[in-house]
């Protein structure tokens, strides 16, 4: 499942995702600012798991404010994030997310102006 499906969903839904089935991980969003801008904010959280990530026709930013996080591109490159760290996921980024216990973090998503 691409994340952006993931914060299209209502206050606090429960969405099933990732590459282990029905075992997979669990992320939860409270959505904080709509979807009439075409920007999106608020708070995503996962249980333990991993699954692909596509990054299409959106940039996104986000802060890790619980938990950890490894983030690995297709050049197999690790960045492994913590509670206070903040990326920037731009259009096109592929990869995989892996959460090694649980994670939340705030996001803000804006078309990409590619």
């Amino acid at each position: 499942m691409r994340q952006d499906a993931i914060t299209q969903q209502a206050p606090g839904s429960v969405v099933q995702a990732g590459n282990q089935g029905a075992a997979g991980p669990t992320h939860r969003v409270w959505p904080a600012y709509g979807e009439e801008t075409g920007r999106r904010a608020g708070v995503w959280d996962s249980t333990h798991g991993s699954w692909d990530v596509h990054i299409a026709g959106y940039d996104e930013f986000c802060v890790i404010q619980e938990g950890e996080v490894v983030i690995t591109d297709l050049q197999g490159t690790q960045h492994r994030l913590i509670a206070g760290d903040s990326l920037v996921m731009e259009d096109g980024f592929q990869g995989t997310w892996h959460v090694p216990h649980y994670a939340r973090k705030y996001y803000f998503i804006t078309p990409s102006v590619k």
